[in-house]
């Protein structure tokens, strides 16, 4: 006769199923979009395996169905995919009938290795935690009736995954100068992004543009250069988002230079502005492009 045995051992695994899932939202005043990492529960229903056993209904099962295996040496699988790591599974089950000859012996595996094993626990359903551990990617779960005797089944219920899925990789926004509204002029240049720059002679003048995030600033810049000979103070310019100066600076050089875009930023709605503040004769400041990276 079989012992019956379990144990827990929590693994990093990766997983993302295409099956019910629920999201561990923040608390109020956590930080959001950033590089937080999102529980997830996602639970396979074993009536939806191919294989062995039969789809029963029950009031008190998962979704209202479970598989019933009676026949020894025979499994059902179920194909899932993985993106995330495991913080802790357990699977669904319990005997049902009168068993002549030994209490049933149950096996879950996934990929063919063992995740969870032991004797089917009596009529009520029990969560039996599962080990093991796997890499990112496709896999198969399958529930196998490793021995029954006559009279009775063993009935899979479900399994459930809590998973740790990693935080989404950062979106990076490139805003052309050339694609602004409003002052200056627009010129193509080999050396600019997408072959073209916009150039502001006179000062006190600016371009706007509308951009949107859906995550905080992680980091920015600005690309720009002067032109021609000035003949007074070198000329200074501004960059703006909603209003507010996030890179400004004097003594721009002759060659295209990346200047770092500051402050936070919330998710949302925005208007980016190229400023040229003031300058002299003889020269102009010309924009490339604007580059914004924020985390979802």
């Amino acid at each position: 006769m079989h012992q019956s045995s379990s144990k827990v051992c929590f693994v990093a695994v990766a997983f993302a199923l295409a099956a019910c899932s629920t999201d561990v939202r923040p608390e109020d005043g956590e930080a959001t979009g950033s590089t937080q990492s999102a529980l997830t529960t996602t639970v396979l229903e074993a009536e939806n395996a191919t294989g062995a056993g039969v789809v029963g209904s029950d009031a008190t099962a998962s979704n209202g169905q479970l598989r019933a295996i009676s026949a020894s040496y025979t499994g059902a699988t179920q194909t899932f995919s993985t993106t995330g790591t495991l913080v802790s599974g357990v699977v669904r089950l319990r005997r049902s009938g009168t068993c002549v000859g030994g209490d049933p012996w149950y096996i879950v595996r996934i990929d063919g290795l063992s995740v969870a094993a032991g004797n089917a626990p009596p009529a009520t359903w029990t969560d039996v935690p599962i080990s093991g551990s796997l890499a990112i990617g496709t896999h198969t779960v399958e529930y196998y009736d490793r021995y029954t005797g006559t009279g009775c089944s063993i009935q899979f219920d479900k399994l459930t995954l809590t998973l740790n899925n990693p935080p989404p990789p950062p979106i990076t926004l490139t805003l052309e100068a050339e694609g602004a509204v409003g002052s200056g002029v627009v010129a193509s240049d080999a050396t600019a992004s997408a072959g073209q720059l916009r150039s502001f002679g006179a000062p006190y003048t600016g371009a706007t543009q509308a951009f949107v995030t859906s995550g905080p600033l992680g980091s920015g810049s600005v690309r720009l250069r002067r032109s021609g000979t000035c003949t007074g103070p070198n000329p200074y310019f501004e960059l703006r988002i909603d209003g507010v100066a996030r890179a400004s600076g004097s003594s721009v050089p002759a060659a295209w230079t990346d200047y770092p875009i500051g402050g936070p930023l919330a998710a949302g709605n925005h208007t980016l502005e190229y400023y040229y503040r003031y300058g002299n004769p003889g020269c102009a400041v010309q924009f490339d492009k604007a580059t914004i990276t924020y985390q979802p």
